[in-house]
């Protein structure tokens, strides 16, 4: 296969072969963005070799023997298959590749070491209990060092003999896996277990969303599987899409409040896998399917949004599968030495105003940016199906206001007809300024309006007298404008309005002094400048505080702040070129 480059975009597919703009829903399913969504199956029609472990014979009766006669002969084809998968990636970088083909590689393992083990122990082949896959691996997303989640899955009434012997058989399994270097994530449950522990765990109702069956009783498999949709089917949706929505958000705060901190954890952190699985989870609950495709359909993707979400998966699954082989390990942090290697690893260059590392960590915030944009796509559609909103912190209730041209749906700004936007795109801008002096939430569905109609906003729109007046409002109001002015960042509206904006949107600066992306630096500092005029700094920083209060226009001095690193990331002086820029956008409001 081909090397993916990720320099300039993702080159999952061919845009001009797929038009991902028409307004026809239908996808093509031998699609490689399509087939990516599902590694397992994306690694079958892709991938020349499927690499297995073959079966062999074992002649000894003595149970010593016959542990060290399977130890060997799976650790040899391990082995060897294990850095034929390597290679593979090494040469093409394809995450969603490298993870199915490692999840097909270990289904093939746990399959030979089940009927092995099973025939050893039992004397039979009619086996009696199953190994289900969960998690990750259930998902077919086994990264080169993650945990094997597995879930030994028991019928209700085992007599007491079979109990024994099941026992043994998934001692021996664990002992054989864990002698051969995995680290084993294990349950061993009846299928009554697994639905009254669902109700009361909610990590169990989420790992068995992703059971996949890997070898041993069929019927067993089965039986769980309608004892567990008819429990979904009785289970409150929004509940569950809450909870899940909550325990992100509580994730996040642990590893840094933000997608834009300079050691991001691939994983774990905001924008990473792990918010993509959050919608994988919520789509399989909430709409009973088990693909991302299959939500085009029903509406609650939109073919380009699923796309969207394509890209940015195989993006991160690429650098959490490079992180792994870096470190012989599970790493999922992307440490400054580890985004050095893999700049140079992922083929991304140096140009005259970037170093390769700074250019390979604004693809990775683009594209955490962009599952940004997925999940509150996601909670519009969740809304529109029940018909509720959903109680989140960033989401607030509002009685009737005048907020003419748009209207209140569920407590929050709502665009009911979308030529509201497209015929006059400066009540985009409007929108915004509504939202920030009324302390209104937009409505998710009507960001995901302005998702499509951002390149709306124009030259004429720029321009505009009105438009820039109310973004200055924005800006220099008494209130804190900065959560306002991250959605407009956010949705894409800020770079659109202010185009130099938009080239410092997701920009690193490869060093140990700054903390965040130039544009949440700067976002960041128009924070710290109103808790400066507010006195909440007095205690640290008593002499700016007084000083804030005798500058005569702090219009000024907030436009000064927004526009401060504006040139960064180019040739030559940034406060020098930032100042022909800064002149640039001041002429537009010079007026106001």
């Amino acid at each position: 296969m081909d090397r993916i480059s990720f320099k300039s975009g993702f080159t999952l597919f061919n845009k001009k072969k797929e038009n991902l703009q028409n307004t026809s829903n239908k996808i093509n399913q031998n699609s490689l963005w399509v087939q990516s969504l599902e590694p397992i199956k994306y690694a079958k029609n892709c991938s020349e070799n499927l690499y297995k472990i073959d079966d062999f014979k074992t002649e000894t009766n003595d149970l010593g023997l016959f542990k060290k006669e399977l130890f060997s002969n799976l650790k040899n084809q391990l082995d060897e298959k294990i850095d034929l998968i390597k290679k593979i990636f090494l040469g093409t970088s394809d995450g969603s590749l490298n993870v199915g083909l490692n999840s097909i590689l270990i289904d093939s393992m746990l399959r030979v070491v089940f009927k092995k083990i099973y025939h050893k122990i039992f004397n039979n082949t009619d086996y009696i209990f199953s190994i289900i896959a969960v998690g990750g691996y259930g998902r077919g997303e086994l990264a080169p060092c993650s945990d094997l989640d597995l879930l030994f899955l028991l019928p209700n009434n085992l007599k007491i003999n079979e109990s024994k012997h099941a026992e043994e058989v998934i001692q021996f399994i664990l002992y054989i896996l864990w002698d051969l270097g995995y680290s084993v994530g294990h349950s061993t449950r009846t299928i009554d277990d697994c639905i009254e522990k669902s109700k009361l765990d909610l990590t169990i109702s989420t790992a068995l969303l992703e059971k996949r069956f890997i070898v041993g009783n069929e019927d067993v498999f089965s039986l769980l599987n309608d004892k567990f949709t008819f429990f979904i089917k009785n289970t409150k949706t929004l509940k569950f899409v809450e909870a899940k929505l909550v325990e992100s958000e509580l994730r996040h705060k642990r590893f840094g409040g933000s997608r834009y901190v300079v050691e991001p954890n691939v994983k774990d952190g905001k924008g990473g896998l792990r918010d993509l699985h959050t919608l994988i989870w919520i789509s399989k609950f909430a709409y009973k399917v088990d693909s991302v495709s299959k939500l085009i359909n029903m509406g609650a993707l939109s073919k380009k949004e699923a796309a969207s979400f394509a890209e940015s998966q195989r993006f991160l699954l690429s650098v959490r599968c490079h992180l792994h082989y870096r470190a012989f390990r599970e790493d999922d942090r992307l440490a400054m030495d580890a985004q050095l290697d893999l700049a140079k690893t992922m083929n991304f260059k140096n140009t005259i105003t970037q170093k390769d590392v700074e250019r390979f960590m604004k693809r990775y915030f683009l594209a955490t940016k962009t599952v940004g944009s997925l999940t509150r796509i996601f909670c519009a559609a969740i809304e529109t199906e029940f018909n509720k909103p959903l109680r989140l912190s960033f989401l607030s209730f509002k009685k009737k206001e005048d907020v003419y041209p748009f209207d209140i749906e569920l407590g929050r700004l709502f665009v009911k007809n979308k030529e509201v936007l497209s015929e006059n795109p400066v009540n985009i801008i409007k929108l915004f300024n509504i939202s920030h002096n009324k302390n209104i939430d937009i409505h998710p569905k009507t960001l995901r309006y302005l998702t499509s109609l951002q390149r709306l906003i124009n030259y004429e729109v720029r321009n505009d007298f009105d438009a820039n007046k109310m973004f200055l409002d924005i800006l220099t109001s008494d209130k804190d404008s900065t959560r306002t002015l991250r959605l407009m960042n956010e949705s894409n509206i800020l770079g659109k309005f202010i185009p130099e904006f938009q080239k410092i949107v997701g920009l690193m600066q490869f060093d140990m002094y700054h903390s965040y992306t130039v544009d949440e630096h700067t976002i960041f500092t128009i924070s710290n400048l109103y808790s400066l005029k507010n006195g909440e700094f007095k205690n640290f920083a008593p002499l700016a505080s007084k000083v804030i209060l005798e500058i005569s226009s702090k219009k000024c001095l907030f436009v000064a702040m927004l526009l401060h690193d504006i040139a960064k990331g180019r040739k030559g002086d940034h406060s020098e070129n930032g100042c022909l820029n800064s002149l640039c956008c001041l002429s537009k409001i010079r007026s106001q």
